[in-house]
């Protein structure tokens, strides 16, 4: 039975590389990918979730960090931190040279806030990247100095500049365009939010885009002291929206999304499936995989999927006739297919 599961893992995970590159195409990485976005993206959520998993793709692995090295302006550090810390990316590891380097180039102090001291106890060097069948790259050309110092081998990174800017015009790009115009700070989230979601309290809406509390609840005092932002009062409960027609038309933007997303929580999610398929001892001289280890994989990976909004229905396992691979298998791409364009 371990082979089907082989089989799905280079899979999905060919899917969620084809879906990641089109999500950074549309924000200005080159590339000729045919978009199959459905939601607007999260620049945040989408650095924790790509530098660990594109660790089995090094083209966009590296395309990824010319981007942050040409955009860095507009990436919002401290909810990048937030986001690696709270939801325990994998990426917390791997994102400390590249942040060493970006810092080194002199061009974005703020990365020196997502890295420590070089880890030189390791006398075993990692690989950056893996193959799709789960084994390491072999050593190649001259290593990458700052990535050996924290324990890692991978060769020099070629920088570029090839990338076009944020193309604003995207209709995916919208937060950069907010960045733009209010600052990357906690009120450009704010309204991103708004944009496409619903109504919301300061509590929940801070869950929501990773920032504290008190400094949404701050954040939306003053902003609906302009007028601007909304708000319906019930009892105690104050919950704050926007006039959305009015922000659409101020920002020249053509929404293409139903309502808003957690990126976070599904990418959180992949990434718990992920690390399972290709951590998951799958030996040949196994006659079975644990229906036990497949069911609390995909219990956790229903829950990130539950509480991200995202629209798509996931039977519990005890209500279907599914083997447990079985299971595994439609419920990813359920919720995969639930994430592209119809518009194929």
């Amino acid at each position: 039975m371990e082979k089907p599961l082989i089989k799905f893992r280079e899979s999905i995970l060919n899917s969620i590389i084809e879906l990641l590159w089109s999500q950074w195409n549309s924000i200005g990485l080159p590339g000729t990918m045919k978009s199959q976005n459905k939601f607007n993206v999260d620049p945040e959520a989408m650095i924790a979730f790509s530098l660990n998993i594109c660790r089995f793709e090094p083209r966009l692995f590296d395309e990824i960090i010319n981007w942050m090295d040409n955009n860095g302006s507009l990436i919002n550090i401290q909810r990048l931190r937030n986001i690696i810390n709270k939801e325990k990316f994998k990426s917390i590891e791997i994102i400390q040279p590249i942040a060493r380097i970006l810092t080194q180039r002199k061009k974005y102090n703020k990365w020196k806030n997502l890295f420590g001291e070089f880890n030189i106890e390791n006398n075993k060097l990692i690989s950056v990247f893996r193959k799709k069948s789960g084994d390491d790259y072999p050593k190649f050309g001259q290593m990458d100095s700052t990535f050996e110092k924290y324990g890692y081998y991978r060769g020099e990174i070629g920088y570029r500049n090839l990338s076009v800017g944020i193309p604003t015009k995207n209709w995916e790009a919208l937060i950069f365009k907010i960045r733009m115009l209010f600052g990357v700070n906690a009120r450009a989230e704010i309204i991103n939010y708004f944009m496409v979601g619903d109504e919301s309290h300061p509590t929940q809406l801070a869950k929501e885009i990773y920032f504290y509390q008190k400094t949404v609840q701050d954040a939306l005092v003053d902003m609906y002291n302009s007028g601007l932002i909304l708000m319906n009062k019930n009892g105690r409960e104050k919950k704050y929206y926007i006039d959305r027609q009015h922000w659409y038309n101020f920002f020249n933007y053509n929404n293409q999304q139903e309502c808003w997303i957690n990126w976070v929580k599904i990418y959180k999610a992949f990434e718990i499936l992920l690390e399972f398929l290709y951590n998951y001892d799958m030996s040949e001289d196994k006659h079975i995989i644990s229906e036990f280890h497949i069911r609390k994989i995909m219990k956790e990976f229903n829950e990130y999927i539950g509480i991200s909004n995202l629209k798509v229905s996931l039977p519990d396992y005890n209500k279907t006739n599914y083997n447990p691979i079985d299971y595994l298998i439609k419920q990813s791409n359920k919720v995969y297919l639930g994430l592209i364009s119809n518009k194929q």
